[in-house]
């Protein structure tokens, strides 16, 4: 039986963007806005992302129609943030880029906001994983040159 690869774009933020997204929930002024207070308590390390969900377009600013914009879900190990934002913020979200062979979650890719990789994650560089990574960089030419030095280190 052949295996199934899947590849899922999901965007992810960091400490940095809900600080953003708080600090300019007030400018933007859209039902759903951050606590900047309630950041505060993330760790402050770039490496800490947190998984988004665009829940839905939202089109009303209290009750009035307005602009569209994304009504965002947003995981933290304290609780479940949600927030609008403008469609433009949205789309420019990073992405994290996940290979599942077979139904299992082996290799994670995350990109920064321009799509330049920036770390590759993947639990022990075993055969199916390496045919995950090779496979991920057929899929995505953008970043073929960063997977190929990942796995040039790795271990066969």
């Amino acid at each position: 039986m052949a295996n199934q690869f899947e590849i899922a774009e999901l965007p992810y933020v960091t400490r940095r963007h809900f600080l953003e997204i708080a600090n300019s929930g007030s400018q933007w002024d859209f039902n759903r806005q951050l606590d900047p207070e309630a950041i505060r308590s993330l760790p402050n390390d770039e490496n800490c992302v947190y998984p988004v969900v665009m829940a839905l377009i939202h089109q009303h600013r209290r009750m009035v129609r307005c602009e569209d914009h994304i009504r965002l879900l947003v995981q933290t190990p304290q609780s479940l943030e949600i927030c609008d934002v403008p469609m433009d913020y949205a789309e420019s979200l990073p992405l994290s880029i996940r290979v599942q062979v077979n139904g299992k979650l082996i290799v994670a890719l995350l990109l920064d906001e321009s799509g330049k990789p920036l770390s590759l994650r993947y639990r022990s560089m075993t055969r199916m994983v390496r045919k995950a990574i090779q496979h991920l960089a057929k899929k995505n030419h953008r970043i073929k040159a960063f997977v190929t030095s990942q796995l040039s280190g790795a271990a066969a």
